[in-house]
């Protein structure tokens, strides 16, 4: 199951971030790398800008196990690294932050 919760920003301040900051935070998410190990990165991805809202994902890497099944009833492995992403979305007019929350199984 997935659900969006609504967040203020409480610090810093929120009537002493510009929008010049906003922008500069929006620049480091869509410049900086990945961040971890080979394995177990994480970053920002797909951030976008439509004043006054801030958007994108934040992507997580990990290893998946499950068990599948060939045509002889015989398991297959299926191990595979991928990445899960949470949409989140900041407005930056009245200094709340949209997070998507839910579980992620299998991790």
């Amino acid at each position: 199951m997935s659900q969006c919760c609504l967040y203020d920003i409480v610090d810093p301040n929120p009537t002493s971030v510009s929008s010049g900051v906003w922008m500069r935070v929006l620049d480091m998410m869509r410049t900086t790398g990945w961040f971890g190990e080979p394995g177990e990165r994480y970053g920002f991805v797909s951030t976008t800008a439509h004043a006054p809202l801030v958007t994108g994902f934040f992507a997580h890497e990990g290893s998946k196990t499950g068990i599948q099944y060939d045509e002889d009833k015989r398991p297959t492995d299926t191990s595979t690294e991928s990445f899960e992403h949470l949409f989140f979305a900041i407005f930056t007019d009245t200094s709340q932050v949209l997070l998507q929350h839910r579980n992620i199984y299998g991790y």
